[in-house]
């Protein structure tokens, strides 16, 4: 029994060495290829603008909204609606993607439907608020083009932004004659009109200071 014990050992720690490696070839590899952002820069600004005789303030966007997906092979790893920045400053969008030595195909597609702009002061529905939400509808593929990432490098992970065929931001619309927001008309007080008590005594004050005729 002690003999084939110690034989046995051997083939135990053996079987145990090629268990460990193995779990080491796939766990490894997972840790090292972690998420990272790609960023979309050159994406459009669409500033704030006013709408109708109150000149309401609404939020910028893109009338038709663009869809861009990150795809490995047919797999699709990440995706990302893009309504355009409202300010300059503003940050591109981002989309994960792995940090390997790997090539992805970005997907570009407009959607068909206009997506309705929000007022600056609407506050935003919680999102187990029952309330309408915007419907891309179908998005039509309008450009494709391959990423090459290489594992540590950000600069490869740069998407840049490809112009729809419709590229248009909503606009200001106002009605004719609706006098600019900060303009002197606009913010102008009405002039008050005199009370009946102001009139009588402002004619009273007027026919008092007329000389009287000379008495013949």
């Amino acid at each position: 029994m002690r003999r084939r014990t110690a034989t046995l050992r051997p083939v135990i720690r053996r079987q145990a060495c090629v268990v460990a490696a193995a779990l080491a070839a796939v766990v490894l590899p997972a840790c090292a290829a972690s998420s990272v952002t790609a960023i979309v820069e050159d994406e459009p600004v669409c500033a704030d603008f006013e709408i109708g005789a109150a000149r309401t303030q609404m939020k910028g966007g893109l009338r038709r909204p663009i869809v861009v997906t990150v795809l490995d092979g047919s797999s699709e790893v990440s995706k990302q609606m893009l309504l355009g920045r409202r300010e300059a400053t503003s940050g591109g969008a981002r989309l994960l993607v792995t940090d390997s030595n790997d090539e992805y195909t970005i997907r570009w597609a407009q959607c068909e439907n206009e997506r309705a702009p929000q007022a600056v002061k609407e506050r935003t529905k919680r999102a187990d608020q029952k309330g309408a939400s915007y419907e891309c509808g179908k998005a039509e593929t309008y450009h494709e083009e391959t990423l090459t990432v290489r594992r540590g490098d950000p600069s490869s992970r740069i998407i840049h932004y490809v112009a729809p065929p419709e590229p248009a931001c909503w606009m200001t619309e106002i009605p004719e004659g609706v006098p600019a927001a900060g303009s002197a008309s606009a913010s102008a007080a009405p002039a008050e009109r005199p009370g009946p008590s102001a009139s009588a005594s402002a004619s009273a004050s007027a026919s008092a200071s007329v000389p009287a005729p000379p008495t013949p």
